[in-house]
């Protein structure tokens, strides 16, 4: 089940440029053979174009007014924050979107990820632990690129985070 792993939760929805009549693509994607492109699973070329990012986890509420994570503890995900994720993740899903998803941006102004990975209860174990717990929740999901970077660049802790992830949903053959 795995996934292209280009190595924090921003969300890069990707529109399709073709006209509706064109088939949607056979998720998941896949690097070409000379790793110049992505492909579809029927190795048609995937054009990428444009986006809408879109932050969807960090540390200010969603309009529910509903934190990711209890105490901003990486080990305690609230589960109603991340049920809405899901909802959206299926929409963008059920309408043949290509999700860029990054896990843990590390935006700058404080509307990021950066200093809830530094700042206590958070440690190297519970940021390797969230990559794990994201990874096993959103494998089954075909049309997820995960991404890491943002502004800031990466640590050792939003590394884990990847490693998490990439133990748990990694890249590899198609299925």
């Amino acid at each position: 089940m795995g996934k292209i792993t280009i190595l924090p939760m921003i969300l890069m929805l990707v529109g399709l440029n073709s006209p509706p009549s064109a088939a949607p693509p056979a998720f998941p994607l896949k690097v070409s053979e000379n790793h110049r492109y992505l492909m579809d699973r029927q190795d048609v070329p995937f054009f990428i174009n444009g986006e809408a990012r879109r932050l969807l986890a960090g540390d200010q509420p969603n309009l529910e007014g509903q934190h990711a994570f209890v105490d901003r503890d990486l080990s305690k995900p609230n589960e109603a924050y991340w049920k809405r994720i899901d909802q959206m993740l299926t929409e963008c899903t059920r309408r043949g979107f290509c999700l860029f998803v990054s896990t843990h941006s590390l935006c700058c102004c404080r509307d990021g990820w950066a200093e809830i990975l530094e700042a206590p209860p958070n440690t190297d174990e519970k940021c390797r632990d969230f990559g794990r717990w994201i990874g096993r929740r959103y494998k089954d999901v075909p049309n997820i690129v995960w991404v890491g970077g943002g502004d800031h660049n990466e640590t050792r802790r939003s590394i884990l985070i990847c490693e998490g992830i990439a133990e748990t949903d990694p890249p590899g053959p198609e299925r």
